[in-house]
């Protein structure tokens, strides 16, 4: 089997001479190959179904990528130890089973694992990207330009308080912070579910551009185990209430006239500003940029068209 997509440069799609769009392919089966490399044929399949269960903590379409734990700072070769010592610790030496779902000892193993020397590599990437040389005239250098990570140095040493400041950043402060570490726990249940295809409320979603740090996820994991998502909501969102959560202004003609989310931008004028701010700390591209804008839930939506 093979996937391909576009080939993406800087956050825009590579051309040849004649203009024609230029495609990156990846083998899975090479794939299956390399990570089981020296495993016997009964483990194969286990070994990757826990391989993938893992793959979600370098972040995905439904939790954010940590900014020490990333693919293309060496977090490959990172997950794979992850998943050995977090199997090895596990009950059954499984991270996930169809029937026992989730190992709460493996993965108090594999985050624990990821907590150690989190510090150090916070402040390597910091480090890194502060570094990095941009283009003045090249609008996807943004985020070198303005520095934003800078306020987590002094010198050439993290603040004292990096964790306080991370935490007022990303969530607001320290009850925000508890709060996204249990909604990111859920999440990891949640989105097991939605791949396995069990059941699940669509109305979940994890509302901040950062995950919590390690160490808080391995804390909460070793005192109070698994956070559950809501079970699915007897109302459910429909596709175009979805679409009118996430949908700009400027193609606000695509809500169809006569549903009661069209009239959303009139009625919470607030969820839609004209002018915000990029969150650009952590990422290098401005296409990575999360707008800072309001999150309005399902809940709040329903609340205001009724």
């Amino acid at each position: 089997m093979w996937l391909f997509r576009e080939r993406i440069e800087r956050g825009e799609m590579v051309r040849n001479a004649v203009g024609e769009e230029q495609f990156e392919w990846f083998s899975i089966g090479v794939l299956e190959d390399a990570v089981c490399e020296g495993r016997s044929v009964a483990d194969r399949l286990p070994y990757l179904q826990d391989y993938c269960a893992a793959m979600m903590l370098l972040g995905n379409d439904f939790l954010p990528t940590s900014m020490t734990f990333r693919l293309k700072e060496g977090g490959h070769p990172r997950l794979l130890e992850l998943v050995e010592k977090a199997r090895k610790a596990s009950t059954g030496g499984r991270l996930w089973s169809a029937e026992a779902g989730l190992d709460l000892k493996g993965w108090q193993a594999g985050i624990q694992y990821l907590s150690y020397g989190e510090e150090g590599r916070f402040k390597r990437a910091v480090e890194k990207k502060l570094m990095a040389k941009g283009n003045d005239n090249d609008p996807e250098d943004e985020p070198l330009r303005v520095r934003a990570d800078a306020v987590f140095l002094d010198g050439t040493e993290l603040v004292a308080d990096w964790r306080g400041l991370y935490a007022q950043i990303a969530f607001g402060g320290e009850s925000g912070r508890r709060e996204a570490v249990q909604k990111y726990i859920e999440g990891l249940t949640w989105i097991v579910d939605y791949y396995t295809g069990r059941p699940i409320s669509m109305e979940w979603f994890y509302p901040w551009h950062f995950p919590p740090l390690w160490e808080d996820v391995a804390a909460s994991l070793r005192r109070r185990g698994w956070q559950t998502p809501p079970a699915p909501g007897a109302r459910g969102l429909r596709p175009v209430e979805q679409l009118a959560m996430v949908l700009p202004l400027r193609s606000w003609s695509l809500i169809p006239a006569g549903e009661p989310v069209r009239r959303l931008p009139e009625l919470a004028p607030e969820w839609f500003p004209e002018h915000y701010e990029l969150q650009s700390i952590g990422k290098r591209f401005a296409w990575e940029c999360e707008p800072e804008i309001p999150i309005p839930t399902p809940a709040q939506v329903w609340a205001v068209v009724g």
